[in-house]
């Protein structure tokens, strides 16, 4: 059975060696990138010693020169990854051996069904495991250096670790992204036996949970911290330097002096009526890991209860 498995999965295991090799050219071009434009502003130790006039300004143009690289359209390829895992590796699982007809040998033999099942889950879910933890680890080694530095950055407020271009990206996510991506998949190909539909179905279903958790959950997982910065001068912007650096800002509301939140302009020094305060509300950024385990934890629960109703939907499928 082990070797069955094995051959029935080798070129998946193939093709993520390779995707890993091309992943690894790219960030280590990446990471030579960053270091260079590092060692050209003199970065140094700043990032662990962040404590002079001069690192503020070695890291502002450091940020600034990174805004030029743009490392937008690399973190979105890396962000497409679990995406393609579902489609290619977790759809056709158990669509691919119903449309070729196969099911009808493999789930008539002495191997039951769920023995069947299990095995092939293992083995596309520790390829998965293993290739995803390994290129996570990659990319955070080369990401968090340009993350630190614009989470130090005040100018930069919302540009850090937290804004949702970089939080899926980094850390553990993306691999508890992947697992599920895979068991959405499986479920998908074993509710439709169609190895297209199931691929269309997880690549809409994988987006909308992703985008719902981010947008409507992940602001929640812990209670946002609310303060108010006061207002020096008439119809003062807020910038963010009140904030603590590497913060998630979710809210700066301009607010009145008679308590009402909205902006009227001050025409002279702030008084009741006009704008006196802004009422800031932001998740601190020592709060990273904490909600990057909150919501790896999200996405393995959802994980299991597929791979469980997948175990259900095969089960009682006519062979």
């Amino acid at each position: 059975m082990i070797w069955l498995v094995w051959r029935q999965h080798r070129i998946e295991a193939a093709l993520m060696a390779g995707l890993l090799a091309l992943l690894g050219a790219c960030l280590l071009a990446a990471d030579q990138a960053i270091r260079s434009r590092a060692a050209q502003f003199g970065l140094g130790d700043c990032l662990a010693h962040y404590q002079t006039a001069t690192c503020g300004v070695k890291v502002l143009e450091f940020n600034q020169s990174m805004i030029g690289l743009t490392l937008s359209g690399s973190v979105m390829g890396l962000k497409a990854l679990p995406a393609l895992a579902g489609v290619f590796l977790g759809a056709p699982l158990v669509a691919r051996e119903v449309e070729q007809g196969t099911h009808r040998v493999a789930w008539t033999q002495s191997v039951t069904r769920s023995r069947w099942l299990a095995s092939h889950l293992i083995a596309v879910m520790g390829i998965v495991l293993v290739a995803s933890a390994v290129a996570q680890a990659a990319v955070n080694q080369v990401l968090f250096p340009v993350v630190d530095a614009q989470d130090l950055s005040r100018g930069l407020i919302g540009r850090g670790r937290f804004q949702p271009l970089m939080f899926d990206a980094i850390g553990i996510l993306p691999v508890a992204y992947t697992l599920f991506a895979v068991a959405l998949g499986t479920s998908c190909g074993a509710l439709l036996r169609r190895t297209v539909g199931a691929m269309v179905l997880v690549l809409v279903l994988f987006v909308g949970v992703r985008v719902s958790v981010a947008f409507l959950a992940r602001p929640n997982y812990m209670p946002a911290v609310t303060t108010t910065v006061a207002v020096e001068m008439p119809n003062e912007q807020f910038t963010g330097a009140n904030v603590p650096p590497g913060s998630w800002l979710i809210d700066s509301s301009a607010a009145q002096g008679n308590g009402n939140l909205g902006r009227v302009l001050c025409v002279m020094s702030p008084s009741p009526g006009c704008l006196d305060h802004y009422q800031v509300t932001y998740q601190p950024a020592d709060r990273f890991w904490p909600f990057q385990l909150i919501e790896s934890g999200i996405f393995l629960a959802l994980s299991l209860l597929l791979l469980h109703a997948t175990w259900l939907l095969v089960r009682r499928q006519t062979a």
